[in-house]
């Protein structure tokens, strides 16, 4: 069995990649080895079926998250991210996540929150993208740490965001 997600996939190493080809070439994979194609088959084989599907689903659910996906690569490079050495101990991170907090709790209307909500995400999609820069074309591993740190920050505030609109709905 191969030893990374990538691999297991048929993806390049690389942050930046296509969502439908990992679609495609998981759907490809699993329909190999679905466990519902083994089921006349012996133990052993249903087994083997079981452990591979399940394998699969988690490749893939690795490599469709941008966390994750990140955190593969660097893992993949020999340079994990350790989130107990990787707390936030940026001064600029800090501030901003203290900023953010405060913003989301001071908003009481539906527009403030939708138009912090588009603020964040458009944010997410900037670390996103930095983020492919520095894995990808930099290699500057380091740095990337410190954005997924970042984008994790920026993902709760973002599911924090929704659930107050909820609520307030």
């Amino acid at each position: 069995m191969p030893v990374n997600a990538f691999e297991t996939l048929g993806m390049s190493p690389e942050y930046d990649i296509n969502l439908d080809t990992l679609s495609n070439h998981y759907l490809e994979r699993q329909r190999l080895v679905h466990p519902d194609r083994f089921i006349s088959k012996p133990s052993e084989e249903k087994l083997y079926a079981q452990q591979h599907s399940s394998y699969l689903n988690q490749c893939y659910q690795t490599l469709k998250d941008n966390i994750s996906r990140a955190e593969a690569l660097l893992d993949y490079h020999k340079t994990p991210f350790d989130s107990a050495e990787n707390t936030i101990q940026d001064p600029v991170l800090l501030h901003e996540s203290m900023d953010h907090r405060e913003k989301l709790m001071m908003m009481d209307t539906k527009e403030q929150l939708y138009n912090f909500k588009q603020d964040i995400e458009n944010i997410i999609k900037a670390v996103v993208l930095e983020m492919k820069n520095n894995l990808d074309a930099l290699k500057d591993f380091h740095k990337a740490k410190k954005l997924i740190l970042r984008l994790k920050y920026l993902e709760k505030l973002l599911t924090e965001i929704k659930q107050k609109e909820a609520a307030d709905s």
